[in-house]
């Protein structure tokens, strides 16, 4: 999110201007973060971790968040640690293929 301060000719609409900017902000927005969308297969498919690229390199994320799951897959950070360039996620069904949207954040 950026600020157009430099315009702002008073205090008062400096404040405004911050206001307004603050109110927009979404979780996205508040965090050093990425979301992707992906389809995790199930484990007789491809049994193991399911890698993604890291979107934060150098940073290394700490945490995840499902923001959207279609199925009724079980889908857990994964086994392997996270590196600067992947991080792993794995669902734990044997039969249903995890749709889901996930938020990687430091």
């Amino acid at each position: 999110m950026k600020f157009n301060l430099g315009l702002q000719k008073s205090f008062k609409a400096i404040i405004l201007e911050l206001i307004m900017g603050l109110k927009r902000l979404d979780f996205i927005n508040n965090f050093e973060s990425f979301e992707v969308t992906v389809t995790v297969p199930d484990q007789t498919q491809t049994p193991g971790d399911y890698k993604i690229r890291n979107e934060l390199d150098p940073a290394i994320p700490t945490r995840m968040i499902i923001t959207k799951q279609t199925g009724n897959a079980l889908i857990t950070a994964g086994t392997a640690e996270w590196t600067q360039d992947y991080v792993y996620i794995r669902n734990h069904s044997t039969t249903i293929d995890g749709v889901i949207t996930v938020v990687f954040f430091k």
